[in-house]
């Protein structure tokens, strides 16, 4: 197997969330490629398909282990 044939998606994504924290996780090992940007963690407002509102509100994220990414935050949002 090629280097190049693996797909590799190990992160924190966040998409819709009220009231929440994450702390303690190691995330680790993603890259760009195959669709993916390579962001470590990743936090957007997304609908589907523009029908359902999104929203992302009082969200704490701390005390986690990040490295080996091609990019550390994605943050977006309308």
């Amino acid at each position: 197997m090629d280097a190049g044939d693996w797909g590799v998606k190990s992160r924190l994504e966040i998409k819709k969330r009220a009231a929440d924290h994450g702390q303690g996780n190691t995330i680790s090992m993603c890259w760009g490629g195959h669709g993916q940007d390579g962001y470590l963690v990743s936090v957007t407002v997304r609908s589907q398909y523009g029908r359902v509102p999104s929203v992302i509100e009082d969200v704490t994220i701390w005390n986690n282990i990040l490295f080996s990414g091609a990019a550390v935050l994605n943050l977006f949002g309308p």
